[in-house]
């Protein structure tokens, strides 16, 4: 039996696509929740997070070569600098962690939804 919304070919008595989650055409089952919405906006702000970061990090390290070039060996890092690395670093981190996070909620999202279809 294939999807009708992705194609994906699943097993004949499946009541759920192992694909998409979409309900099949000869199920009378209620559809599954859908994929949560928050889920959703929090991958697209962690990544918005991480795109900062990583632009403060390679700003904070194009400023910091600059400095040294200008004043070479009696170059000491500002205050503000080190602030700046730090600050982009964490949220390179923060972002990675919650987007594995989410990612790793939505294998087992799909995982239930294709046991659910084996048992029946």
């Amino acid at each position: 039996m294939y999807c009708s919304k992705c194609g994906y070919k699943n097993a004949e008595n499946s009541k759920f696509c192992n694909s998409c989650g979409q309900t099949m055409a000869g199920s009378n089952e209620v559809q599954p929740p859908q994929q949560n919405q928050k889920m959703d906006s929090n991958m697209i702000v962690c990544c918005i997070i991480g795109l900062l970061g990583t632009i403060g990090f390679l700003y904070g390290i194009v400023k910091e070569v600059d400095a040294y070039q200008q004043w070479g060996r009696y170059y000491e890092p500002s205050f503000s600098s080190v602030i700046i690395l730090l600050v982009s670093i964490f949220s390179i981190v923060y972002s990675l962690a919650v987007i594995i996070k989410e990612a790793i909620k939505r294998k087992q999202q799909l995982e239930n939804i294709k046991s659910d279809n084996n048992s029946n």
